[in-house]
């Protein structure tokens, strides 16, 4: 006979082996529950890849803030939503991927390889005077340069020391600068135009002052710092934020911003200040001395009608800028814009001056302008260039351009930004 302790003790691990048992039935059916909801998670990560790579592919075809679906295979169960914007002169990719109640969403900046004239180091417009370099001058790429091609010249005493005026295939530049697409110029101008009751429902929400970190996603509509006089910007902003002021801008070189959208009539960015930003201006921009704009940045000027002023954009000495650098005005008149680049500063990409471009820095990439003009201590050159470096062949084969110029018709990411 067995004892009652006995029995009680069969029946106790019969029930610890029973609940141990439907443990493990429970943790192995939410393992699979798990594995199962990962295996649709990286379906839709791959869906919206595949989104992504579709709009890029359709890019011309996609309407400005149209929205439009895609059954990927045509079963119904993976949706993606594609749609195009703009952001500053940048066009801006947004794409959603849905199965089930799962959902994944990019946004980025959308770019495009140089191409053709574009792909130059130095477009030149033929006004009838030939290029003159002097002193240690390199250019390495091709170039499009007036009739009468490039010479050897002194300055200051100083003698061209190269072997070749041009390290690259030199082609005849026209009469006239090559058109930028005015799109994205007519897009900058309505920011000028517009205050924040008529700035559109894509800048709805508005700033609180004392907030001393703002981050605003480009999942929600843009954040609006307006200030009807001068605008001091010393704190930090990132993402889908526009500054705006009807006089000046001023940033501080502690201030921290990524992504954001400047605009005003005069635009000055303190000595020492690092970031990543777009800024346009009808008057004045004036970058410090040792910036550091971060890829992709983009600085413009744009002069909307004929007046006594000169705009300008000027980037101080030992700045070293990445990204796009413009000036624009749709009527020639004798006070022509005027982008000028210091002694030791670096661009790693595009200036296209429709005007004056003033060079005494490196270009790694290109230039394309009316007119190159040089101030000395005692004299003033026009088409010349004294110990300057542009190379077009050392500008990385990853760098992207706004749809601004000439460009491949392959889009490509510039920027994640969601």
């Amino acid at each position: 006979m067995l004892k009652g302790s006995t029995l009680f003790m069969v029946t106790v691990i019969a029930l610890i082996i029973a609940v141990f048992s439907a443990c493990l039935i429970l943790v192995a059916f939410n393992y699979k529950l798990y594995i199962l909801r990962n295996q649709r998670e990286q379906i839709v990560e791959l869906n919206c890849t595949s989104g992504v790579n579709l709009l890029l592919s359709t890019f011309s075809d996609l309407l400005y803030n149209e929205r439009r679906a895609i059954d990927l295979y045509g079963e119904g169960n993976d949706s993606v939503f594609v749609e195009k914007d703009t952001w500053g002169i940048f066009d801006i990719g947004i794409v959603k991927a849905v199965r089930g109640d799962i959902e994944a969403m990019k946004i980025f900046q959308i770019g495009s390889r140089p191409a053709g004239m574009t792909k130059s180091a130095i477009y030149l417009v033929d006004d009838g005077n030939s290029l003159a370099v002097a002193g240690n001058t390199i250019v390495n790429g091709t170039c499009f340069l007036p009739e009468r091609g490039v010479r050897s010249t002194q300055i200051s005493g100083l003698n061209y020391t190269g072997i070749r005026l041009i390290n690259g295939v030199v082609k005849r530049s026209s009469r006239k600068l090559p058109e930028i697409s005015k799109d994205p110029v007519d897009g900058i101008i309505q920011l000028f135009k517009s205050d924040t009751a008529t700035i559109g429902k894509k800048y709805s929400a508005t700033y609180t002052e004392g907030l001393d970190s703002v981050f605003q996603s480009f999942l929600k509509p843009g954040l609006v710092v307006y200030k009807a006089g001068p605008l001091v910007i010393d704190k930090t902003f990132k993402g889908h934020v526009l500054i705006k002021s009807d006089t000046i801008v001023i940033v501080e070189r502690e201030a921290h911003l990524q992504d954001v959208v400047i605009v005003a009539p005069d635009i000055i960015i303190s000595s020492g200040f690092r970031g990543n930003l777009q800024a346009y201006a009808t008057d004045t921009i004036a970058l410090g001395e040792s910036c550091i704009l971060e890829y992709p940045s983009s600085l413009g000027i744009i002069k909307s009608e004929f007046g006594e002023e000169q705009p300008s954009i000027t980037v101080g000495k030992g700045t070293v800028f990445s990204g796009f650098i413009f000036s624009y005005q749709p009527s020639d008149d004798i006070r022509k814009t005027l982008i000028r680049m210091d002694t030791d500063t670096k661009m790693l990409g595009q200036i296209y001056s429709d005007g004056y471009l003033e060079l005494k820095g490196n270009v790694i990439g290109g230039v394309m302008c009316k007119k190159i003009i040089l101030n000395t201590a005692s004299s003033f050159y026009e088409n010349h260039l004294l110990n300057v470096r542009i190379d077009n062949s050392s500008l990385s084969s990853e760098y992207l351009m706004p749809a601004m110029l000439e460009t491949s018709e392959k889009k490509g990411v510039m920027k994640w930004l969601y």
